[in-house]
This record gives C-alpha cells, sequence and structure tokens, in this order.
C-alpha cells in the first residue's frame, strides 16, 4: 500500500514540475514580439507610459511589445539608406497614439536591435534613430540616424540577414570616400579641396542616382550632398560646388530625366558598376588649422509618387547615404594630410 501511495505522489509531483515549466514559459513568450512568423519588424511597447528616455535605463529584453511594422508590410528595405518601401499606406501606420517621444523598437531574428523614437530628442548630441516619413507619397519611411560622429546602430547583421531571409532587401548603392585633398586653383590664388569618391551599385537592378552636386526638391525644401569637416569643437558643413578643370572627370555617361518635380542629370548605374569621381569643393579658408573628421552625405530623391520613382530601366535611388569617415590634418601652408581612411566610430 506504501508503495502505491509513493507512486502516487511522485505523480503528481512530476504533473506539478510540468504545469510550472509550461506556466514559466507562456510568461516569457509573453515578452516577445506577438507575431512571431516575422523575422523582422519594427514594434511599439505595450505599455505606452514607457518614454525614450527611460529605456536607456531598462532591460529592453524585459519589455512587451506589439505589432507594428511588421514584414507582411513591406515591399523592401533599403539597406543603404534605411528607407522602408511600404505595401500599405503610413498614415495609417502613424494613426496610432504617440508623441515625438514616443519610442519603437527594431526586431530581426527575434533579437531587439535597437530602439528609436518619432522625432529627434531636445539634446541631438545623444545617438538616436527617428522614423519619418518622406515626401509626396504614401509609402516612404526612413529610419534616420545622427549624430554623424557616433556608430551608426541601424547598420545590423541580424537585420542585415532577416531581410534577406525574407526576399526583402535591396543593397542600393556602397559608397567610398578614400581621399580628399588640398586643390590649388591654376592662374588664381583660391585653394579648395578636391574630393575623391567611389559610388558602386550593389542592387539587381540599375539605379539612378542624381550627380554628387543636384539639388534635390523636397516638401518646399532644398537638399545638396555636402561635406563635413569637424572635430570636437566645430563643425563645417560645405555644400559641394563643382569646380570646371580638367580635374573634374566623369567616367560615366551622364543624362537628363524628369519624374515630377525631380528633374536632374542622373548616372545609370547598372549592378555592380562602379562610378569614380573627383569633385572640388568650397574654399578652405573659413577653417583654422587642425584635426578634423570628414564625411560625404550624398542624397537621392527624398519622396515621390511610385510614378516619379521608376525609370526604364530601373529605380530612382532614394533616400541620403553617408560614406566611410576619413581622419585629416589640416594647415593653411602645407594643406591636407590624410591620416586614417577608414575611422571607427563609438
Amino acid at each position: 500500500m506504501r508503495a502505491k501511495v509513493f507512486s502516487i505522489n511522485n505523480t503528481f509531483q512530476y504533473l506539478l514540475f510540468i504545469i510550472t515549466i509550461g506556466f514559466l514559459t507562456g510568461c516569457s513568450k509573453g515578452n516577445e514580439p506577438e507575431d512571431k512568423s516575422a523575422s523582422f519588424g519594427i514594434y511599439l511597447l505595450e505599455d505606452q507610459s514607457i518614454t525614450w528616455e527611460d529605456l536607456k535605463t531598462r532591460n529592453l529584453d524585459s519589455l512587451k511589445l506589439k505589432d507594428w511594422i511588421t514584414g507582411d508590410k513591406i515591399d523592401f528595405y533599403d539597406y543603404s539608406t534605411h528607407v522602408i518601401y511600404l505595401n500599405v499606406d503610413y498614415n495609417t501606420l502613424f494613426s496610432v497614439p504617440h508623441n515625438d517621444n514616443t519610442p519603437f523598437v527594431v526586431v530581426a531574428n527575434e533579437k531587439r536591435c535597437y530602439y528609436g523614437r518619432f522625432s529627434p530628442p531636445q539634446d541631438t548630441t545623444q545617438p538616436h534613430v527617428v522614423i519619418k516619413p518622406l515626401y509626396d507619397c504614401d509609402d516612404l519611411l526612413m529610419l534616420e540616424f545622427n549624430p554623424l560622429n557616433r556608430k551608426d546602430i541601424r547598420f545590423n547583421d541580424n537585420i542585415k540577414s532577416s531581410l534577406n531571409e525574407l526576399g526583402k532587401i535591396k543593397l542600393g548603392f556602397n559608397s567610398e570616400f578614400p581621399s580628399v585633398r588640398f586643390y590649388e586653383v591654376p592662374g588664381t590664388t583660391d585653394t579648395i579641396l578636391e574630393i575623391f569618391v567611389v559610388l558602386k551599385n550593389d542592387d539587381e537592378e540599375v539605379l539612378y542616382a542624381p550627380h554628387l552636386y543636384g539639388i534635390i526638391n523636397a516638401g518646399g525644401r532644398e537638399y545638396s550632398s555636402k561635406l563635413l569637416v569637424y572635430n570636437n569643437i566645430s563643425c563645417f558643413i560645405m555644400p559641394v560646388i563643382p569646380y570646371y578643370s580638367s580635374s573634374l572627370i566623369y567616367t560615366l555617361r551622364t543624362n537628363r530625366i524628369l519624374r515630377g518635380q525631380y528633374a536632374y542629370c542622373h548616372l545609370t548605374l547598372p549592378k555592380e558598376e562602379k562610378w569614380n569621381y573627383s569633385v572640388c569643393d568650397f574654399p578652405l579658408s573659413k577653417i583654422p588649422p587642425g584635426e578634423y573628421n570628414c564625411i560625404i552625405e550624398y542624397y537621392g530623391m527624398l519622396g515621390g509618387s511610385k510614378e516619379t520613382r521608376y525609370a526604364p530601366k530601373g529605380r530612382m535611388w532614394t533616400g541620403y547615404l553617408r560614406t566611410n569617415t576619413i581622419s585629416i590634418s589640416y594647415d593653411g601652408v602645407k594643406g591636407i594630410v590624410v591620416k586614417n581612411k577608414y575611422v571607427s566610430l563609438n
């Protein structure tokens, strides 16, 4: 009789153990995104009282998320510019309760990669990602990172691999900034910067890109590619202005294409084709001698309807990218010395 009691007690303890494990597992799953079938998505927090600032001291993995922009709402993601091409109207997505400080979380391969917010913080020197609609359309969102002197958290292997598995990634352009030099204009006392850039198409389709000095009109504002020279004290923003001399060399044909309000000379770049060019920039008289980092922000279209964003052979490249960071030493007499072509940012 005792043997039977012993067996029943063991059975009861075993069942209790199974139920407890099941309960704990269920609680753990409650902290994960609701849509487990999607390997990539942007999620909101279920607790709307938590702000972006709060997340600096919170364990991101402990927070319960809810669906917002899941993979099924995305046509593709341009990994060069972090522009998301939606198959739904972004106005319906932005109708959720939110304010400037509302956080979102980017999830890929069931990992919480980083978090962002709806508008820039007051202190823009803090690393932050903002989600913003692009102009004159209802299907383009851009994840924008700042400031430029910090490591860009949007580039993430989990995000890249999950989008690739979903078949929803386009690699866009790969842009390298290998060098910049001090240039004396023959026959004048002018000294300017000459920028060298290599632009490569990593996409499977033809991309149409504006010249480096092209002006993009969007949302009533003008945007243009620029050189940024900065250190811990100052930042100099120099719009790229071509200097028409024998040093200005184009290795690919150029054409003019009209797409709505976007009309500019463009470059047609098939897959894996490179464009090597040199462009002269702005005089250096306003920059004091010193040690600086340099990058180039290169702009494409910043919105427009689907009809304006496609050309006969491919798509108009949309968004903007930053090149690698180089470090230089500048002296008004000796000129520029490139110290490091690939600065690692923290």
